[in-house]
């Protein structure tokens, strides 16, 4: 199997604003052997502690078995819940950074994943007790501590990607 690494110029990206285009997603999730998502809200709605909850936007990064990857970005204004919801659900294991606000964002949307690996909660755990360390740290911050790479748009809101 090849060991490429992820490579935004050369791996293909979908943008999904129709139902439609699921069909394609199920199968490719099918054939994953790894797979991460990631939410986008707005203030639509937001939870008893504040936090948005209005699902805008969800990624999913697919390693399929032939070693190549994949991703999809889904406009939930445009792709109905109803369709997503199957699709979703059809994820066994999941990566995330702050899985926790994903599940309850995915949960209040009924796009539920089955089970998460958070990479903040194991990045948390390893530096504990560390000083100068707070154990909810954003992925933009280990991004460049592990990987040399900056991470760009946390703070904006989230309308749509057709704007």
């Amino acid at each position: 199997m090849p060991t490429t690494m992820w490579n935004p110029d050369t791996n293909t990206i979908t943008f999904v604003n129709n139902a439609s285009q699921l069909p394609d997603l199920a199968h490719n999730l099918s054939l994953a052997t790894r797979v991460a998502v990631d939410t986008e809200t707005h203030s639509g709605t937001v939870f008893e502690d504040g936090l948005w909850s209005a699902l805008r936007v969800i990624s999913i990064a697919l390693r399929l078995a032939d070693g190549s990857y994949v991703a999809y970005v889904i406009d939930a204004r445009d792709v109905p819940t109803q369709a997503l919801a199957p699709v979703m659900k059809s994820i066994k294991l999941a990566d995330a950074w702050n899985a926790n606000f994903d599940d309850r964002v995915l949960d209040l949307a009924g796009c539920n994943v089955y089970e998460w690996r958070d990479a903040m909660l194991s990045d948390g755990l390893l530096h504990s007790g560390a000083t100068g360390f707070d154990f909810w740290h954003g992925l933009a911050a280990s991004a460049k501590k592990y990987l040399g790479i900056e991470l760009n748009g946390k703070g904006t809101t989230q309308t749509s990607y057709d704007g």
